[in-house]
């Protein structure tokens, strides 16, 4: 099957520029229109999604754009999507970017190619670039998670600061006072979401804040582990962590084994996002849900109120996590 990238290579352009001239573009030299057209000619090029753009303005297929599909959110997400998309009779077309702007850019270009009925991106709008274009050509995009930007695009978020607070004050009538938070700083929104949430707790129990209780880490194990163990070396060392990602969790599980401690007897710990790992490490991971497949099947059901023109404005539905009480945590002993 003939491909826009072997047309593109053939012509000797880019992808972006074979997808101008698929779509009439007119910032196309008539010399590059015509070589490009001749070498689609030469391999018999048969643009299926322009073929039913031409006919129908839209084919029955929609775009899932992740930025990391080795994300382990992304699995159960990108079924929500797949799983409401096949109700409605649609397919669904996915891309890895790899956070590359390059790898973005064609996406974009063939998206717009193939005439999609539209696009849902998990993936922050500092990051849309080339798909923020998307919109202006009839093709609607809805985001999942939200950032600091001006919301230029439908979407569907989570109330990343009322899961601070669920998740703090669960560890906070517990008993414990002294409860570490991990996270990837303040660059991460979601993380610093998480962190206002966490802050907002301890604040409205009467519980003072203590800088040298946050540890900042990569989104890694092994990071997290090494954060953790320097927490655990403070004077008063926590009695409870709250990472705001089950990965570093699950690292701070290998930080308090390493230090001759345990879970919850010795520190509780809470995790977010309930991955599937968080049900195989022992103690079972406390955690908050984040109902992934239902964030997909209502970013598909709100990117259809746009594909069909029944969407009043520019919306933002925002879910709460669930806070689900496992084996990791438990009251302090002696404190």
């Amino acid at each position: 099957m003939v491909t826009i990238q072997d047309i593109a290579d053939r012509a000797g352009v880019s992808i972006g520029t074979v997808s101008r001239v698929l779509n009439t573009k007119p910032d196309v030299s008539p010399t590059t229109r015509a070589r490009i057209l001749e070498v689609m000619a030469e391999l018999d090029y048969r643009p299926s999604g322009v073929a039913r753009g031409l006919a129908l303005k839209k084919s029955r297929v929609i775009g899932f754009l992740a930025a990391d599909i080795m994300n382990p959110n992304f699995p159960e997400l990108a079924r929500g999507v797949v799983d409401q998309a096949r109700l409605r009779g649609y397919s669904v077309m996915f891309f890895d970017t790899r956070r590359d702007i390059e790898m973005e850019r064609e996406a974009a270009h063939i998206l717009e190619a193939e005439h999609v009925a539209g696009v849902v991106a998990p993936i922050l709008e500092e990051e849309l670039e080339d798909l923020g274009r998307l919109p202006d050509e009839g093709i609607p995009v809805v985001r999942i998670y939200r950032d600091r930007s001006s919301l230029r695009t439908p979407i569907v978020a989570l109330d990343n600061v009322r899961a601070g607070v669920i998740a703090t004050e669960h560890l906070i009538r517990l008993g414990h006072r002294r409860i570490a938070f991990l996270t990837r700083g303040p660059t991460c929104v979601s993380d610093s979401e998480r962190f206002e949430g966490y802050k907002e707790a301890l604040r409205s129990h009467g519980i003072a804040y203590g800088p040298d209780l946050v540890g900042e880490c990569a989104l890694t194990r092994e990071s997290a582990a090494e954060r953790t163990i320097q927490l655990l070396a403070l004077p008063k060392p926590p009695t409870a962590i709250f990472a705001s990602k089950d990965v570093m969790a699950i690292g701070a599980y290998d930080a308090v084994l390493e230090s001759g401690l345990s879970i919850p007897r010795d520190v509780s710990v809470v995790g977010h996002d309930d991955i599937d790992a968080s049900r195989l490490v022992r103690p079972l991971l406390t955690t908050m849900t984040t109902h992934r497949h239902r964030l997909g099947e209502a970013a598909v059901d709100l990117l259809f109120q746009y594909i069909d023109n029944t969407a009043e404005k520019q919306e933002e539905r925002v879910f709460t996590a669930e806070l689900v009480i496992r084996e990791s945590t438990a009251p302090p002993q002696g404190d």
